[in-house]
């Protein structure tokens, strides 16, 4: 074999042999300039690195010092508001950190372990005090570090996949009650920074509740495959999608027995901006739906809706999504009637809802009676007007800002049905049009007139 290739073969075997004593500068720069972000947003940060041949090793503890100051980092980071109270809670917290990484310069993939250490000094106080029993298996979880969210990230690509640690744990509680959690096949995977993902989708196989209060009551909840997917763009512009295989809860109490279960469960939910507009939509769909109270059957088959809010003014729209993050955390009465005001400014600037479908294949009442459903739909467009707050004591006033659609379709017998609750049931005949085996009602609202089927009302 040529001598210069020989040598210059010992030259690359050598400079790979010495690649992981240099050290992966570039993964530790990174690493290094996150943590510096944390400190200057009201972390402390205790450190402690150890490195062999092929990788390094870093443990932190991250403590909170300056709680108002780290909630409103995580604000800049949250696609929504986050509460005020979250500083109570997170104020002293510890969170156990495990980095590791490889030494080579041209890997580019961090493994990370979260996990709490420990509760505020406040929490920890208020449990202590509240109920020691629970306090000391609490104290053990933490000590034992049986809550980790383990992460596996790509700087290069942008990207994570990681699991949450299996979870089968007895709980008891000072006055006899106990709870018996499990989560079992947690993972998920997403985009973006760990601080800020830009999209995430995650399974979770089982997950199972079994609480006994100190009467005996019990209550018993198990969900099978929840699958969830979210894409963010900005705190508006965002998609939602959840899906759930079964759902169960099972309550039972000395003098009541209730049972709700379903399966097939897929919803989503978008939030755009576009233009000077907000747009928010939602569908559902549900393939079977068991509820029984004392006895008292009702299932549901098949539904399935899908609806719009369309031509929100974004900026009144985006106030009000402030204004509910507040009252759902921190309801006030203050709070409150900005939220009235937000609204009425939002409506009187004028709105589109689309019904586009909402329906129900069959539902069984009280086990013995199944009836095919309906199949709805609902158009209502709220014209612009500085004057609307005026017209709400007067509701044929507002008849000016209203065009309305609607086609509203029944299955003869359920209409029938229907119809036999109400001793004004019969009166509906006057305007009911048959189309096959459905009984159809065509409303519409246009200039201050209401019309069915074409009948003025």
């Amino acid at each position: 074999m040529n001598k210069k290739i020989i040598i210059t073969m010992l030259i690359v075997v050598a400079v790979i042999a010495l690649l992981p004593l240099i050290g992966n500068k570039g993964m530790s720069e990174t690493i290094d300039s996150r943590i510096a972000i944390l400190e200057l947003n009201g972390l402390s940060v205790d450190k402690e690195s150890k490195s062999s041949y092929m990788n390094t090793q870093t443990s932190y503890v991250l403590g909170v010092e300056d709680a108002q100051k780290f909630v409103k980092y995580l604000g800049t980071l949250s696609k929504s508001q986050v509460p005020p109270y979250v500083a109570a809670l997170v104020d002293d917290t510890k969170v156990g950190v495990d980095v590791s990484y490889s030494n080579i310069p041209v890997l580019s993939d961090i493994s990370v372990d979260i996990f709490p250490i420990a509760l505020s000094k406040e929490i920890n106080a208020d449990i202590l005090a509240d109920d020691p029993v629970f306090h000391k298996q609490l104290t053990k979880i933490l000590d034992d570090q049986m809550l980790v969210y383990h992460i596996d990230y790509s700087v290069s690509g942008m990207s994570f996949k990681g699991h949450i640690k299996d979870i089968d744990e007895k709980l008891d509680f000072k006055d006899g009650s106990n709870a018996h959690l499990v989560l079992v096949g947690s993972k998920f995977k997403g985009k973006g920074t760990l601080m800020e993902p830009s999209q995430i989708e995650s399974n979770i196989k089982t997950i199972k509740i079994n609480a006994v209060d100190a009467a005996g009551a019990v209550v018993k909840v198990k969900i099978e495959n929840l699958n969830t997917a979210n894409i963010f763009e900005s705190v508006t512009n965002y998609k939602l999608a959840l899906m759930i295989d079964d759902f169960e809860i099972d309550l039972k109490q000395a003098q009541r027995k209730a049972k709700v279960e379903f399966d097939g469960l897929s919803f989503t939910y978008l939030s755009e901006i576009k233009d000077a507009y907000m747009s928010l939509k939602s569908t559902m769909q549900l393939h079977e739906l068991e509820m029984d109270n004392e006895g008292e059957k009702f299932s549901a088959k098949n539904v399935d809706y899908d609806m719009a809010l369309n031509k929100l003014n974004k900026d009144d729209a985006k106030k009000i999504q402030e204004l509910a993050s507040q009252l759902q955390y921190a309801p006030t009465g203050q709070a409150t009637l900005l939220m009235s005001e937000a609204i009425l400014v939002l409506l009187e600037k004028g709105l589109e809802f689309d019904l586009n479908k909402f329906s129900v294949d069959e539902f069984t009442l009280a086990d013995t009676k199944t009836l095919k459903g309906f199949d709805h739909d609902l158009h209502i467009v709220l014209n612009a007007d500085p004057k609307l707050k005026e017209k709400l004591a007067n509701p044929m006033a507002l008849m000016n800002n209203i065009d309305l659609s609607s086609k509203l379709s029944f299955q003869e017998k359920l209409y029938e049905f229907l119809k036999a609750q109400s001793p004004q049931g019969a009166m509906l005949d006057n305007f009911a049009k048959k189309d096959g085996n459905n009984i159809v009602f065509d409303i519409v609202v246009k200039d201050q007139q209401l019309t069915v089927n074409g009948k003025k009302l």
